[in-house]
C-alpha cells in the first residue's frame, strides 16, 4: 500500500438506542458507527482490535458499558488450536456422510448440530442497525465529497506538524503576526494560565509559545512560514485555503476563531461530559448475577483422574506400597497414539467411490471475481432459504440488493503484496459445493493478522451436518495454511462473544480463545473472563489499573480530514470550520478509532 492509499470514512455522531437481536429488547442496544467509503486492510485490522466490526460498508462499535448485551471481540489462536471431543464428532460424522451417506453417530443416533444456527461470524445484530438503509442512501449522496482529489503538502512525509499543532508548532520562537498587531480586538487574555487546555484536545501552550504581535514570523519545525503579514513563504508552498475561504487576507488574523472559541469548546466539552454522567436519569438495566465460580470449593477433577485415585486407594488397602503401585500403573499404561491434527481430520482418506464429493472454493467478492459473479445467483438463493428458515425473514427482506449490501459490498481494498497470501488480502466468500450444488457460504475478510469471519449461511436442508461448526474448523485450517505464506497471520476472529446470550457462548469452545478488554484493548483468556462475566455483564478484563488505552489519547490537530476533496490535518480544517461542536465530535471519533487510525484515515467533513 502506498503512502497515499487512505481509508475514507464518514462518522455518524448519533448514538440512539435501538433493537437488540439477542435479548429482543426494542430499545436497549447502543453503538457508534461510521460509513466506510473505502478502507485499507491494515486500518480495518486495527479497528477490529479496538472492538469495531463491519456489516457491509457500515462499521459499528458497541457502547459496552450501556448496551443490554455487551459484545466482546473474540479471537482464537489458530496455530495452538485444540480440537474438543464434540468438534471431533462433527468432523467424523461429516466424513462418514461423504464416504457412505451416513449421518448417524456411532451409537446409532442421528447427528445434530452442536452450535447455534449462526455458525461462525455474527448473528442478527448486524441486521438490526438503526436506519441502515437511510445511512446507505446518505452515504451514496455524499460520495462526491468522499473522493480524494488532492493532498495537502503538509501530509507528504508528515514534515513537521502544520501551523497550529499547538504543542509542536509554537515552541520557544513560535510567533505570529496579524496585520494590525492584534489577534482579536478587545480580547483581554487568551490563556488565563500558560498550561490551559484548548478545546479538550489535550494540547498545551507553554509560556515560550505565546502569541505575539509585531514580529511578522511564525517559526514551525521546518522553518519560516510567514515572511510578511498574511503571506506564505514559497519554500513551504502551502496554500491553505482557496479564495472562498482565505485564511490570511489583509489584516485577517490567522488563529482567530481557534483561540476565540477555546472557552466555548471547553464549556461544550464540559456539558458533554456532564450529559454523559447525567445518563443516570435513564432507567438502568440490570441482570440477575449468576453464582459464578465458587472459590471456596476445589476445582473439579476429570473423571479419568478420579478413577485412577480410587484404584490407587484400593491397591493401598490391599497392602501394596506406593512404589509397587506406581510400577503397576506404569506397566498398565498403553503407548498413546499421536493425536490427530485438525488437518488430519479434514483430509481423512475417502473410499475410491465416495457417496458425495465436497469442493471448497475461495472466491474474491470485492472487487468481484469472475467466479464470484458466475455463482452469485446460487449464493443468493441459499441466503434467501437460510434467512427465511432460520430467522423467519420474508423474501422481500432478502432481495438481491439487500444481500449485496449486507454480504457482498465491502469497503476493503484488495492488497496483493509479494510476501502475503497467494490470493492477497481483502474480502472473500468461501463456498461449499456438495456434488456440484452450493450448500453453504462463509463470508470472510483476510487481514494482515487474521481471518475475520463476517457471516455464515447454509441450505437449511443440510442442517443435520452441523455446517456451522464444520465451516469454523475449515476457516481455522485456512488461517494455519495462510500463515505459511504470511507469518503475521495467526488468528481466527469469530466476531463477538455475547455472554448474556447462551446461544452465542459456543464460540468459547474454540480453544485457546481470547476476549478483548473494552477499556485497555488488551487480550485475555476466555476461560478467565467467563468467571468475571458470570458476576457482571460488563467487565474490564485487565486487572492492572496502571494500564490505560494510550491510543485513545487524542491530539486533535493530527487527525486527518477530507474536505472538498482535499486531505488535510485537522489543524488546517479548524481554521475553516470554527464550530466548537465539531471539535467535540472529532475528538470523540478519534477516541473510538484510536489515534493510530485517526492519523491515517480520512474522516469526511462537509
Amino acid at each position: 500500500m502506498s503512502g497515499r492509499d487512505y481509508s475514507i470514512v464518514e462518522y455518524y455522531a448519533e448514538h440512539e438506542r435501538y433493537r437488540c437481536g439477542y435479548c429482543k429488547s426494542i430499545d436497549t442496544n447502543y453503538s457508534h458507527g461510521m460509513w466506510a467509503h473505502s478502507m485499507t486492510v491494515q486500518d480495518y485490522q486495527d479497528l477490529i482490535d479496538r472492538g469495531w466490526r463491519r456489516s457491509g460498508r457500515y462499521c459499528y462499535k458497541p457502547t459496552m458499558h450501556v448496551t443490554c448485551c455487551p459484545m466482546y471481540t473474540i479471537k482464537c489462536a489458530a496455530l495452538d488450536f485444540k480440537l474438543t471431543k464434540s468438534q471431533k464428532k462433527v468432523l467424523k460424522r461429516f466424513h462418514r456422510f461423504l464416504a457412505h451417506d451416513d449421518i448417524r453417530n456411532p451409537d446409532g443416533s442421528l447427528g445434530e448440530g452442536s452450535e447455534t444456527s449462526e455458525g461462525p461470524g455474527d448473528g442478527p445484530e448486524v441486521m438490526d442497525i438503526p436506519d441502515l438503509h437511510e445511512k446507505s442512501v446518505r452515504a451514496e449522496k455524499n460520495s462526491e465529497n468522499a473522493k480524494l482529489s488532492s493532498v495537502d503538502p503538509s501530509l507528504t512525509g508528515r514534515i513537521g506538524n502544520i501551523i497550529s499543532s499547538l504543542t509542536d508548532t509554537l515552541p520557544a520562537a513560535g510567533q505570529i503576526l496579524s496585520g494590525t498587531g492584534e489577534l482579536l480586538s478587545g480580547a483581554g487574555q487568551y490563556l488565563p494560565s500558560p498550561g490551559q487546555l484548548l478545546s479538550g484536545t489535550g494540547q498545551l501552550l507553554s509560556a515560550p509559545g505565546e502569541l505575539l504581535s509585531g514580529t511578522g514570523q511564525l517559526l514551525s519545525g521546518t522553518g519560516q512560514l510567514l515572511s510578511a503579514p498574511g503571506q506564505l513563504l514559497s519554500g513551504t508552498a502551502q496554500q491553505l485555503l482557496s479564495a472562498p475561504g482565505q485564511l490570511l487576507s489583509g489584516t485577517s488574523q490567522f488563529l482567530s476563531g481557534v483561540i476565540d472559541s477555546a472557552s466555548e469548546v471547553s464549556e461544550l466539552e464540559t456539558t458533554r461530559k456532564s450529559n454523559s454522567s447525567v445518563s443516570s436519569n435513564e432507567p438502568k438495566k440490570f441482570v440477575t448475577p449468576g453464582k459464578g465460580c465458587d472459590a471456596s470449593k476445589p476445582p473439579c477433577k476429570k473423571a479419568k483422574l478420579v478413577r485412577l485415585e480410587r484404584k490407587k486407594e484400593k491397591l493401598m488397602q490391599k497392602g501394596f506400597s506406593e512404589e509397587e503401585i506406581e510400577k503397576m500403573m506404569v506397566g498398565n499404561k498403553k503407548q498413546a497414539p499421536a493425536a490427530k491434527s485438525l488437518e488430519d481430520f479434514l483430509k481423512d482418506t475417502l473410499p475410491d467411490s465416495p457417496a458425495h464429493k465436497l469442493e471448497i472454493r475461495l472466491v474474491r467478492s470485492s472487487p468481484p471475481s469472475v467466479e464470484f459473479e458466475r455463482t452469485s445467483k446460487q449464493a443468493h438463493e441459499v441466503y434467501q432459504k437460510y434467512q427465511f428458515a432460520i430467522h423467519g425473514e420474508p423474501p422481500e427482506k432478502c432481495s438481491f440488493r439487500q444481500y449485496t449490501r449486507f454480504l457482498v459490498s465491502s469497503p476493503l481494498k484488495s492488497w496483493n503484496p509479494s510476501d502475503g497470501p497467494p490470493q492477497g488480502y481483502g474480502s472473500f466468500h468461501q463456498q461449499y459445493w456438495l456434488d456440484g450444488r452450493l450448500i453453504a457460504v462463509g463470508v470472510i475478510d483476510i487481514l494482515p493478522r487474521c481471518v475475520s469471519s463476517v457471516y455464515f449461511y447454509y441450505d437449511p436442508e443440510m442442517g443435520q451436518l452441523s455446517l456451522g461448526t464444520y465451516a469454523s474448523l475449515q476457516e481455522l485450517s485456512l488461517v494455519r495454511s495462510l500463515h505459511q505464506h504470511a507469518s503475521a497471520l495467526e488468528y481466527y476472529y469469530m466476531g463477538f462473544y455475547i455472554h448474556t446470550c447462551p446461544k452465542m457462548r459456543y464460540k468459547a469452545a474454540y480453544t485457546p480463545s481470547y476476549l478483548l478488554c473494552p477499556e485497555t484493548y488488551t487480550w485475555h483468556p476466555v476461560v478467565e473472563c467467563k468467571c468475571k462475566l458470570d458476576q457482571n455483564r460488563y467487565c474490564r478484563f485487565e486487572e492492572d489499573t496502571s494500564i490505560v488505552d494510550s491510543d485513545g489519547e487524542v491530539v486533535v490537530n493530527e487527525i486527518l480530514v477530507l474536505y472538498r476533496g482535499r486531505a488535510m490535518p485537522y489543524s488546517i480544517y479548524r481554521a475553516i470550520n470554527r464550530d466548537p461542536s465539531d471539535v467535540v465530535e472529532t475528538v470523540q471519533y478519534a477516541q473510538l478509532v484510536g489515534m493510530k487510525c485517526a492519523r491515517r484515515m480520512l474522516v469526511v467533513k462537509n
